[in-house]
């Protein structure tokens, strides 16, 4: 696979699983039935949490990723990197 690196609100508002709910989990909603994150409302339904860690389709860029070679690194550069803000998106598809 090839990946490269995205920043986190720039995938999560191109994907067609993200969804915006003020109304919980600070507005980050995953609608994906592979979400690993998620509760539970009032009414009894799972509602997905949004995050790079959790999320099924790109997994979270680590610092060393920055320093990888077969990465793309979109624009960005080592400097750029922090915690849970960035993930590798597959574009060998």
């Amino acid at each position: 696979m090839k990946f490269k690196i995205e920043e986190f609100n720039t995938f999560a508002n191109s994907c067609p699983f993200f969804y915006h709910d003020d109304s919980s989990l600070g507005g980050y909603n995953c609608k994906h039935k592979e979400c690993g994150e998620g509760e539970v409302n009032e009414d009894g339904k799972v509602i997905g949490s949004c995050f790079t860690f959790s999320c099924p389709l790109a997994p979270t860029a680590e610092e060393e990723d920055f320093n990888n070679p077969n990465i793309d690194l979109n624009g960005f550069s080592k400097d750029d990197y922090y915690e849970d803000s960035f993930v590798l998106v597959d574009i060998s598809k």
